[in-house]
């Protein structure tokens, strides 16, 4: 990958870095502040929300990053852009705001009301998120600048005004203010850059048919975790809600660092695209499906072996129940990571977005059915949903590694080698943790013991995973390698160049 690609990767793993340590701090403390009972109540409202959200959002995000990318070196064609979206985007949040509203007089009971207002601030405000505007001008350094300050703001005001078991109305004000500072930082950042200009209606109208194809793309994942989590809302079931989520937000948090490295290349894999550039489209597809398979798949299949630790440690005993929710979402993270390759780095960039979210849909709807499945049988038990969603996931990613192969669209051959490969090399994490379990005591309760145990599980299968993957030559260890050794030697010859002059 070019050096700056490089940076950008930096800058976006440090940002996303920030979005996991500041949850593992606030996340902990909510677990044990708020009481089970309002924590579910907070969760159920919070999946309601999101049920909403994509629609304010109305797919701009990924369209708007990849639109900008395509003509960033024309200022003419970015201004009309952002303004089109811009514009676009006002009238979507607010509408969507207005139906939430509806929603909530309609099916809330009125001591909510507080909760799911304070909440709604996301969806009115939603159009001054512009981030996909910083993300197509690689603007990462800002973001992680940015995001350092939002999260310690975030951090304080929790501590500061969240400490009674019933705080989750002023818990609600928090993310929905803070969410607000970070779009305004955003807004005002850009808009120094980049100004509106005058358009026609017409204009607003050329980009609402891919944008709803857009829409639908972003809005499939609703027929999944998303729908997993409604159903269970319909079902009374508000502890399950809260043991979905936790697992749910924990593998997120692991998956959201190694994630940027896709972020960050579709700027430039749309640019080659654009330009009919295959030669280097290839070779930092490939690029970036070796780093992200080395890193994601190591780490989905590590988090199921000490998932029940994790979960105590996050969550404390209370949620202990979650830590086979968790181990599920794990295992899911290895589907998911080739799934996000397949769809985002090769369908998308070109140009394929209405075939995968029909892909998506087709997945999505055989949910749904197992969904109404459990939801007529009364089922609660929330591990029954992500096998569903497994089960769903799997068949998309089935079909999108058919039709990219039966179309010849670009050869995957090497992303399989290279997902085969890294499952292989992992899966024997499980015989180590195995091992270590019986070897020593096994509990779980939090004393110097436990802590010894799982820190002998993680540096043992980090150990082994580094040995096999020495074994195998593997490209992406002795590139990194290489790198370090270069590093070193750069600052042990500007330590020599410092002392001479000295």
């Amino acid at each position: 990958m070019a050096k700056n690609i490089k940076v950008n990767a930096l800058a976006s793993v440090l940002v996303r870095v920030f979005n996991i340590l500041f949850p593992l701090i606030t996340g902990p403390y909510l677990a044990r502040i708020l009481s089970k009972e309002a924590y579910g109540e907070f969760n159920v409202a919070n999946s309601i929300l999101n049920l909403f959200i994509p629609f304010a959002a109305f797919g701009i995000y990924s369209y708007g990053i990849r639109s900008i990318s395509r003509v960033k070196n024309n200022i003419k064609e970015i201004s009309k852009n952002f303004t089109v979206l811009f514009s676009i985007n006002l009238i979507s949040s607010l509408g969507i705001g207005i139906l939430y509203i509806g929603y909530m007089f309609l099916n809330v009971n009125s001591n909510m009301y507080m909760l799911y207002i304070a909440l709604s601030i996301q969806i009115f405000t939603q159009f001054v998120s512009i981030e996909w505007m910083n993300e197509a001008f690689e603007n990462y350094g800002f973001i992680l600048f940015k995001t350092l300050f939002v999260r310690v703001l975030m951090l304080v005001s929790i501590f500061a005004f969240v400490k009674k078991a019933d705080d989750i109305v002023n818990y609600a004000f928090i993310l929905s203010i803070t969410n607000l500072v970070n779009y305004l930082i955003s807004f005002y950042y850009i808009k120094r850059k980049v100004k509106f200009v005058k358009i026609e209606f017409k204009d607003i109208l050329i980009h609402i048919k891919p944008l709803i194809g857009m829409l639908l793309l972003a809005n499939s994942y609703m027929l999944y975790t998303a729908l997993d989590r409604a159903v269970l809302s319909l079902l009374d079931a508000k502890i399950s809600v809260s043991y979905y989520t936790f697992a749910l937000s924990i593998a997120q948090l692991i998956t959201s660092v190694v994630y940027s490295i896709i972020v960050v290349s579709i700027p430039r894999l749309s640019y080659y695209h654009g330009n009919s550039d295959e030669k280097n489209y290839t070779e930092l597809l490939n690029q970036v499906a070796r780093t992200f398979l080395f890193l994601v798949i190591p780490m989905g299949i590590g988090l199921s072996c000490v998932s029940d630790e994790v979960m105590l440690i996050y969550a404390g005993e209370k949620y202990l129940e979650a830590g086979f929710i968790l181990k599920l979402f794990s295992l899911r993270i290895v589907m998911w990571a080739l799934d996000q390759l397949l769809a985002n780095q090769v369908l998308f960039v070109r140009g394929y977005e209405k075939n995968i979210t029909a892909f998506y849909f087709i997945g999505g709807f055989l949910n749904l059915i197992l969904n109404i499945v459990l939801l007529k049988l009364k089922v609660v038990q929330a591990e029954y949903f992500v096998y569903t969603t497994l089960f769903s996931e799997i068949v998309v990613l089935i079909i999108q590694i058919y039709f990219i192969t039966k179309r010849n669209i670009i050869s995957i051959n090497e992303i399989l080698k290279s997902y085969v490969k890294y499952i292989l090399c992992a899966v024997p994490f499980f015989a180590i943790t195995y091992g270590i379990n019986h070897t020593l005591k096994y509990s779980l309760n939090l004393n110097l013991q436990f802590f010894v145990r799982v820190l002998a599980i993680i540096v043992s299968c980090v150990l082994y995973y580094f040995i096999i993957m020495l074994i195998t030559k593997d490209k992406i260890l002795f590139v990194t390698l290489d790198g370090i050794k270069n590093k070193f030697r750069v600052i042990k010859y500007k330590l020599k160049a410092k002392k001479y002059k000295g």
